[in-house]
């Protein structure tokens, strides 16, 4: 009983954890028109990724800062309240 509950409250403490910081790394992300993707801290897009704002009214908000190793291809608004470290390309 007592791994039971030792387990349980260990799953239960694993679902409130939350990341300071949004990776982009060997991926795409693509804000679409009319969507927001917000970050309560850092945004890194790394060499291989992409960061993609498609549309006129795509919003990123970024509360801390944005390191650029990879591509920024920007239509949208970018909101940044930090440093922009942009060590690539941005369009």
């Amino acid at each position: 009983m007592k791994k039971n509950i030792l387990f349980l409250s260990f799953f239960l403490l694993n679902m409130c954890l939350f990341s300071q910081t949004y990776l982009i790394n060997k991926n795409y992300c693509i804000v679409t028109s009319n969507a927001y993707l917000i970050v309560n801290g850092h945004l890194n897009n790394e060499s291989n990724g992409n960061l993609n704002l498609t549309g006129a009214n795509s919003n990123v908000i970024v509360q801390n800062n944005l390191t650029n190793n990879g591509s920024i291809n920007s239509y949208g608004i970018i909101d940044l309240y930090g440093d922009w470290i942009n060590n690539s390309t941005c369009t």
